[in-house]
């Protein structure tokens, strides 16, 4: 009988160890899947916000509340990304910068070109011009090629673009010569649209500081 009830016991005290093990392993597999889809998750959100990124969508990110490594490379990736999109953002404003300063410096040439090609024409067809008229015209020339030298010098200076900055040379001069000069340029291109291209000053007009050249692109450009 005493056999009978060990053998009994050690049964039961065996099956109730099988169970005991078995929930274990149960648990330990439930505790393993729910702590690899923790580690895994963040780690899947930073692999598809870095595929979002590498395709240039920068406009959700990451967030976790995690204090751990991967709280960690969450925020340092946020970080760099944030970085990265204001990096482009420059790289894309600086382009359209250039692109735009291309343009314009293109166009400005057109006009002292076009002056300088007016009074030359005007003075190879006029053989017979009075001395102190083509002297006039031959000033125009002179002083057309130094704008066009300017605009090609800011052309140049395209290399140290930097944030729209850019150099200005202020100083002290006519602004009644600089209309004048303007005048003088666009006078024979005026002309030979037909227009009634005219100068007249009612009062006098002081000197002012600034940037010669550009004022005068700048009146010109209005002209």
């Amino acid at each position: 009988d005493n056999k009978s009830a060990v053998k009994s016991l050690s049964s039961v005290l065996f099956g109730i160890i099988g169970q005991a093990l078995v929930i274990g392993l149960v648990i330990s597999v439930l505790l393993s899947l729910l702590l690899a889809k923790a580690m895994v998750t963040p780690i899947q959100n930073l692999t598809k916000a870095a595929e979002r990124v590498a395709a240039g969508d920068f406009s959700s990110k990451p967030s976790t509340d995690a204090k751990d490594e991967i709280g960690v490379l969450t925020k340092t990736f946020n970080g760099m990304a944030v970085k990265l999109e204001k990096t482009l953002d420059d790289l894309k404003k600086s382009e359209t910068m250039r692109r735009e300063f291309v343009a314009n410096v293109s166009h400005e040439l057109r006009t002292p070109i076009t002056s300088i090609r007016s009074y030359a024409e005007t003075l190879q067809e006029t053989p017979n011009m009075p001395k102190k008229t083509e002297q006039e015209f031959i000033g125009v020339i002179v002083k057309e090629s130094d704008r066009m030298a300017k605009i090609v010098q800011d052309l140049l200076m395209l290399s140290r673009f930097d944030a729209g900055s850019i150099e200005f040379k202020f100083q002290r001069f006519s602004f009644e010569q600089s209309i004048r000069d303007v005048y003088n340029a666009m006078l024979l291109e005026a002309q030979k649209h037909r227009h009634n291209f005219t100068i007249d000053f009612k009062t006098p007009v002081p000197q002012i500081i600034g940037d010669k050249i550009r004022i005068e692109q700048v009146l010109i450009n209005m002209v």
